[in-house]
């Protein structure tokens, strides 16, 4: 056959299959984004419900066997598993802890990449520590990784793992992933919220029950909030007291 009527062999129809490849799998992250953020992710009793599926759409959109969420400990000395998705055996498990000591080229590195992608994660020197323990037995090539963020600081991160050949990471996987990042982080920062708020209320409602009088006052002594049983013992009403010192009254 003339090389020049083989349409495989032409740079051009390459060109084009190519193209076609790379709008399919925007198209796919794009709904998949679509689908994430319409997630409760505001609610925290829904939240491990929403990370669920959030590492099932990315798992599918990636055509990736394990998708993982891990977040720091208290003491940051490592990394405990919140959710790890297996897509053929469908199945989600936790638990699981990373120790920084243990692999410190992988933790460094997520403290300053966007995005941690090993096409032969084996031979990468962010992620080779994990060959002997983590790579080999689960038969896992690569990984695409990105830090989850609370408050601006690396507090945990989302994990994709491939089995089978090393497989080369696109710009758009990459860019896709740290999108999925990100929603993650603001569902964490939410929920950090939610729950903050909900603490403040109780701590409010227990001190405006409290039979004792109790005051707030600023660093130079102004009281800036009084209790009802402060009314009922000195007289003061919340509007006289607040904005004055103790001794004047």
């Amino acid at each position: 056959m003339d090389p020049c009527l083989d349409v495989s062999a032409n740079p051009l129809h390459e060109l084009r299959a190519e193209l076609s490849r790379f709008e399919e799998r925007v198209i796919r992250q794009r709904d998949a984004l679509v689908l994430l953020t319409s997630q409760q992710l505001a609610d925290c009793d829904a939240l491990p419900q929403a990370l669920r599926s959030i590492l099932e759409v990315s798992a599918a959109t990636l055509s990736v066997e394990r998708a993982s969420i891990w977040k720091y400990t208290n003491d940051r000395t490592a990394i405990e598993c919140v959710d790890l998705h297996e897509s053929r055996r469908r199945r989600h498990s936790a638990g699981f802890v990373l120790r920084a000591a243990d692999y410190p080229a992988y933790f460094t590195a997520l403290l300053r990449a966007d995005v941690v992608a090993a096409d032969d994660a084996s031979a990468d020197p962010r992620t080779c520590e994990f060959a002997e323990s983590y790579l080999r037995p689960h038969g896992i090539q690569s990984m695409l990784d990105a830090p989850l963020h609370l408050n601006g600081v690396v507090d945990g991160v989302i994990c994709h793992e491939h089995i089978g050949a090393p497989r080369q990471w696109t710009a758009d996987e990459k860019s896709f992933v740290v999108a999925v990042s990100n929603v993650i982080s603001l569902a964490f920062e939410r929920c950090g919220r939610q729950r903050a708020e909900s603490a403040l209320s109780l701590q409010a409602a227990a001190l405006n029950a409290a039979d004792d009088a109790m005051v707030i006052a600023d660093r130079a002594g102004t009281l800036v909030w009084v209790n009802p049983a402060f009314t009922r013992l000195t007289g003061y009403n919340a509007s006289e007291a607040i904005g004055k010192n103790p001794s004047s009254l």
